[in-house]
């Protein structure tokens, strides 16, 4: 009976590991970037239902209805990842994020680029590769 608790509890951990799956490197982001001549773009329109992923501390795939883009942060931003300190977003226009303006999260936006669905679906990937 002792070990019911104890089973359980590891089941939970190992499942709760398998769910956040490991942060893709920046040097792999920032290759990607290079190798795909990614557009960049000052601004984003913005909408309530918007969302976003983010990769790692430095990069973020942001959702929009019509589109996808990848947001560079000026440094590396914990606040993606710690849920504890949440600072709120400076936004010059409630319905546009804007580079080198805008923050999410508290860090400050320093590039936007356009982003294909498929080019959306690789950089996720990054992390998966082997050797990563």
């Amino acid at each position: 009976m002792k070990r019911t608790p104890l089973i359980l509890a590891a089941a939970l951990f190992l499942a709760g590991c398998s769910m956040n799956p490991p942060p893709v490197p920046n040097a792999a982001v920032e290759d990607f970037v290079i190798a795909n001549q990614l557009e960049s773009s000052d601004r984003v329109r913005t909408r309530e239902r918007d969302s976003w992923v983010a990769l790692n501390n430095r990069y973020v795939i942001w959702n929009s209805r019509r589109q996808k883009y990848l947001l560079e942060f000026r440094r590396e931003c914990k606040a993606l990842t710690n849920t504890y300190d949440k600072a709120p977003d400076v936004r010059m226009d409630q319905g546009t994020l804007r580079a080198r303006m805008d923050t999410l999260r508290g860090c400050m936006i320093s590039h936007i680029y356009l982003i294909t669905s498929d080019q959306r679906k690789e950089l996720k990937s990054l992390g998966d590769a082997p050797g990563s």
